[in-house]
C-alpha cells in the first residue's frame, strides 16, 4: 500500500550559471627594453622571475577551484591581431589553468605587444578574458656610440638616441689678405665666402654648428648658411692685413634618424 509519495528535482549547478573570471599577473604588463653595447636587459625579465597569469572563476558569485571537473581552461596569445596556440617551445606552459612564460616573449612579438586570451567553460557556459603586455624603450636612458668613422675632412660619431656629430679641420691656408673691406671688415677678395660638404646622406636634421678659426693672427670667424648637405661660413678681421697658415674647425650637430 502507498501510504505517501513526494517528487525530488535534481538540477546540475553547472546547467544554469552567472559566470565571470578574473585574472591576475604577478609583474606589470608593461616591460622596458634598455639597449647597451653588450646587449639587451628586459625590466622586469620573465626569465628572471617567470611572468605568472593566474584566472580566478566565480560561478553565481562562488569561486570554483581550477581543478573542478565542471571546468576546462584553455589559453592562446594573439600577436600583430593574429590569435595562435601558445608556444611549443616551452617557454608557454599551462598548469592546472595557471600560465607560466619564462622567456621575454615580447622581444619578437609583432609591434611590441602581446596578449594571452583565457578560454573558460563551466559546464554549458563559456567566457573569455585577456591580458595584454606591451615592451617600450625607454629614449636616452642608456646612449652609446653606434657608429663611428672619417669621411673627407670630416670625423663623425652617431649616437644611439638617434644624435650625430661631425668635426671637421680644414687643410691650412697658407695666406688670407683681408683687404678688402665690406661694411666694417676686411675680407680676402678671393675668399669672401667658404663652403664646405657634409659627409652625404648623413644628417636627417641638424640643429648647432660652431666654428673656430685658428691663425698667426686676429681672425673672426661667422656662420653664414648651414644645411643638412653643407656648413658656409666667413673670415674677416676688423683692420687691413694678412693672415697666415689659417685653419677653419668645424662642428655640426643634429640628428640620422
Amino acid at each position: 500500500m502507498l501510504l505517501s509519495s513526494n517528487s525530488i528535482t535534481v538540477m546540475d549547478a553547472t546547467d544554469s550559471q552567472n559566470l565571470a573570471m578574473e585574472l591576475t599577473c604577478n609583474l606589470s604588463k608593461m616591460q622596458t627594453a634598455i639597449i647597451t653595447n653588450s646587449g639587451t636587459t628586459y625590466v622586469p625579465s620573465w626569465e628572471d622571475t617567470p611572468l605568472v597569469i593566474t584566472p580566478t572563476v566565480y560561478s553565481n558569485g562562488r569561486e570554483i577551484s581550477l581543478t573542478d571537473k565542471n571546468l576546462t581552461v584553455h589559453w592562446k596569445r594573439k600577436t600583430g591581431g593574429t590569435e595562435s596556440n601558445l608556444l611549443t617551445d616551452g617557454s608557454e606552459t599551462v598548469t592546472n589553468g595557471v600560465l607560466t612564460v619564462n622567456k621575454n616573449n615580447l622581444a619578437s612579438a609583432s609591434n611590441d605587444a602581446l596578449i594571452y586570451i583565457c578560454y573558460v567553460t563551466y559546464g554549458s557556459t563559456s567566457i573569455q578574458n585577456s591580458a595584454e603586455f606591451t615592451l617600450v624603450f625607454k629614449d636616452g636612458a642608456v646612449d652609446y656610440i653606434a657608429e663611428e668613422g672619417v669621411s673627407g675632412i670630416w670625423e663623425y660619431k652617431k649616437w644611439h638616441n638617434g644624435r650625430v656629430e661631425c668635426i671637421g679641420r680644414t687643410n691650412a691656408l697658407a695666406e688670407l689678405k683681408c683687404t678688402t673691406q665690406i661694411d666694417s671688415c676686411y675680407y680676402d677678395a678671393a675668399h669672401v665666402s667658404f663652403s664646405e660638404a657634409l659627409p652625404a646622406g648623413l644628417f636627417k636634421s641638424v640643429k648647432y654648428a660652431g666654428l673656430t678659426v685658428l691663425s698667426d693672427g686676429y681672425l673672426n670667424g661667422n656662420l653664414s648658411a648651414l644645411s643638412i648637405n653643407e656648413v658656409q661660413y666667413k673670415l674677416s678681421t676688423s683692420y687691413s692685413s694678412t693672415q697666415h697658415n689659417v685653419v677653419a674647425m668645424l662642428q655640426v650637430v643634429g640628428k640620422y634618424k
